[in-house]
């Protein structure tokens, strides 16, 4: 969950502390996740400009800034009603296809993000369980949780907030997909 940051900075964010370009980069994170009491998901995201997600080799939320892809990158196109309808940060919120994990057991995730013209930067991937009741936000729609792998500490939380407009996201509550 990266909020709108200069794209020239983003790469240090994920760890990267190497000189780069303001463009053309990528960010492939490969691994699994698990939750305890299993359910059923879905992710609400957006991007600016590539946020792809996969579940086991399936692709179930395509994020990106469609407006600089020639095309589709990825055979996928939201169902959701919801899909394009909430605002998140200055953009709408992208719904994604849902998907079911039995208790505590591991799937393969994989996220792709990226940047492709410079500028800006952003890449917000937020979670939703199926039969919660979420808060609603004062814009419309629900108050969701970011998507997790491990409580985030406090000090990235404060960074986070402060970039981020109040209320558009929670960051604190929510499941946690952790593998151990």
């Amino acid at each position: 969950f990266v909020p709108a940051v200069i794209s020239t900075i983003a790469p240090d964010k994920f760890g990267d502390d190497r000189p780069v370009e303001a463009a053309l980069w990528v960010v492939h994170y490969k691994g699994q996740i698990a939750y305890p009491e299993g359910g059923r998901f879905r992710f609400w995201g957006y991007a600016d400009d590539l946020l792809f997600v996969r579940i086991n080799g399936e692709t179930v939320l395509d994020a990106s800034h469609s407006y600089h892809l020639p095309g589709h990158l990825a055979d996928w196109s939201s169902s959701a009603e919801e899909d394009r309808k909430y605002q998140i940060s200055t953009a709408l919120y992208r719904v994604g296809d849902w998907f079911q994990l039995e208790p505590g057991e591991p799937v393969d995730m994989e996220i792709l993000v990226g940047e492709l013209p410079g500028g800006t930067f952003a890449s917000m991937l937020c979670v939703e369980q199926e039969g919660v009741e979420y808060p609603e936000r004062e814009f419309g729609g629900p108050l969701l949780p970011i998507f997790k792998t491990a409580p985030p500490p406090q000090h990235i939380i404060d960074e986070m907030s402060f970039i981020l407009p109040e209320g558009h996201v929670d960051f604190e509550s929510g499941p946690v997909f952790s593998v151990y």
